[in-house]
């Protein structure tokens, strides 16, 4: 007995170490279990960097999904029917993902939630109402980022390997893709550093990557139609002919519109101008700007639920002591160790390493553990900032991304709007929005609501030039400005409308490749700019899907456009061999 009883402490020590080590992770100052301190950093080291930052244009359209890229939970799940608390099993061939693993629609969101975490993060979930509907995981590409494509590649490879998905749909591309050749070669450690090398000077994307070196090939499948694709290319090429000019005059525009503001606007319009303005040049956090909107218009926080969730969530953090939450941690784990049964205990590193593996969410982590004490009698409130830190992050978690950055659009026209109190100004604040618009356009960086704008106020965004001139005649101020004809920008509304026309033929393409493969689950690679399309697509064909961003922590590489590697001379081989200096 006495023999049994030391064996039992000796595990028990062990145990506690290895809880020790797998949870360390949980209250200390890491990027992913702060991740408000990895945007504050992100914001920081944009601010090093004079505030610049590449717009994001083949992920949401703004720079503002590398700010939020790291938000927790924010997934809209629409699922028809209630989950029940049984699952009754169905014949496998309705419900099989990849032929492999029978998947249900009540434990969907679960099993996507372990695979998808490590690499990204889930935007929006619909579970069709058919039995047997295909199911469509559409991963938005974000070419600027060698680290999205990395974990592109990890979430190719982990759903074929973990769920049996193996066919992936891809942007740019019609057809199969050569991959056997490469995989043949005999030095399989070459041949992913040459990849590697591709993919980080932006010739490979994560899908080909993972074609190439995964353990186990996967069907790539290029689902364009290419007269629509090749029209998109050009009109990329002939805009990267007229972007220097256009962008000599915005320049000189918005030059002489910020002189124009200080003569015609009021303190509180110019005032708002200052925070818009530091906010778009990344000059001004996120947070401190959602303050300043929410103080602007405090009717409008029950029309900003996720704003305010923002607010208040930055808020609690500022009111943390990290250095009590780790002692706390400290004294509150020595005290598990003691008073957890075996099976408990050892259900705590199983969680714990699942956590720091990245194979669950902080949110489902922090309500196991919070519910592991409560069965235990250890009351979180004794350990006030590691209570505080718990209720800060499962707040965190309610925030929906995709109705937030709708929400920050929404407020800021509205706080605009309220300011402006005479036609004089309201003319001045028009024209700041449409210069604002045509800054976008030439950007390549409009999102589809910013497209739908540009339809209703074609006119006024291409003629925004002559209306700040006339301003600045008004004021006698220089009138110099040469604007842009309307030829000149056909090219960068020409991209938008093929980038547009392209999603009936991926979802189109896709389906059938599914389809004709016996396929009833497979990937989608392509840009953010189609997400909204192709999902109306898809549940108009009664399709289930999902969409899932992935994960980016650092910040893009200042100054450079994903697009460009459309327009630009092939790499040169001299340069392939002589690798990086």
């Amino acid at each position: 007995m006495g023999m049994e009883n030391n064996s039992w402490r000796r595990i028990l020590g062990a145990g506690g170490a290895v809880l020790y080590s797998a949870t360390n992770v949980l209250f200390c100052h890491s990027a992913e279990a702060r991740f408000w301190s990895a945007r504050r950093e992100a914001a920081r080291k944009l601010n090093n960097n004079g505030g610049v930052v590449a717009s994001a244009s083949r992920s949401d359209g703004t720079t503002d999904a590398l700010v939020l890229a790291q938000l927790p939970g924010g997934a809209r799940f629409d699922v028809h029917s209630p989950a029940p608390a049984y699952v009754t099993p169905v014949p496998a061939k309705e419900h099989l993902v990849g032929g492999k693993v029978p998947v249900f629609s009540s434990d969907l969101p679960r099993w996507l939630g372990d695979v998808v975490t490590p690499f990204g993060n889930i935007r929006d979930v619909h579970l069709s109402k058919r039995p047997g509907a295909p199911l469509v995981i559409h991963i938005q590409d974000l070419h600027d980022s060698t680290e999205a494509q990395r974990n592109i590649a990890g979430l190719v490879e982990a759903l074929q390997d973990e769920r049996g998905v193996s066919l992936v749909g891809l942007e740019g591309a019609q057809g199969a893709f050569a991959t056997e050749a490469f995989r043949a070669f005999p030095d399989a450690e070459i041949t992913k550093a040459v990849a590697t090398y591709f993919m980080e000077e932006g010739y490979l994307g994560g899908p080909e990557f993972a074609g190439i070196t995964a353990k186990r090939v996967p069907l790539l499948w290029g689902v364009e139609d290419m007269a629509g694709y090749n029209a998109n290319v050009t009109a990329v090429k002939e805009s990267a002919q007229n972007r220097p000019a256009l962008e000599l005059f915005l320049r000189e525009a918005r030059t002489l519109l910020n002189e124009i503001k200080t003569r015609r606007l009021s303190p509180a319009l110019l005032e708002f101008d200052r925070n818009f303005s530091a906010y778009q040049s990344r000059k001004m956090p996120l947070g401190a700007y959602v303050r300043y909107l929410l103080k602007s218009s405090p009717s409008g926080a029950t029309r900003a639920p996720n704003l305010v969730l923002l607010r208040d969530a930055l808020t609690w953090e500022d009111s943390l002591d990290f250095p009590r939450i780790e002692r706390e941690r400290a004294t509150l784990l020595e005290r598990m160790v003691q008073v957890l049964p075996k099976p408990q205990l050892k259900s705590l590193v199983d969680k714990s390493a699942l956590y720091r593996l990245g194979r669950i969410s902080y949110g489902d982590y922090y309500r196991f553990f919070r519910t592991l004490c409560e069965e235990n009698g250890i009351s979180l409130t004794e350990y006030r900032q590691l209570h505080a830190y718990v209720r800060y992050v499962l707040l965190a978690e309610r925030i929906n991304r995709n109705d937030l950055l709708n929400e920050l659009s929404s407020l800021e026209l509205s706080v605009q709007d309220q300011l402006v109190s005479h036609p004089r100004e309201r003319r001045v604040v028009k024209a700041a929005r449409h210069l604002g618009q045509l800054e976008r356009l030439v950007r390549h960086s409009y999102t589809p609501m910013d497209w739908g704008y540009h339809i209703l106020h074609e006119d006024e965004i291409r003629n925004v030039g002559l209306t700040v001139r006339a301003l600045a005649k008004e004021e006698g101020l220089p009138e110099s400005l040469s604007p842009p004809s309307v030829e000149e920008l056909k090219p960068f509304e020409n991209f938008c409308l093929q980038a547009l026309g392209r999603n009936g033929a991926m979802v189109g393409n896709l389906l059938e490749k599914m389809a004709a493969e016996k396929r009833p689950s497979a990937v989608l690679v392509a840009g953010g700019f189609h997400t909204d399309g192709m999902t109306q697509l898809f549940r108009q064909k009664d399709v289930s899907y999902v969409v899932v961003t992935p994960k980016i922590n650092g910040e893009l590489p200042e100054g450079h456009r994903s697009l460009d590697i459309l327009a630009r001379d092939p790499l040169r081989w001299k340069n392939c061999l002589r690798g990086k200096q």
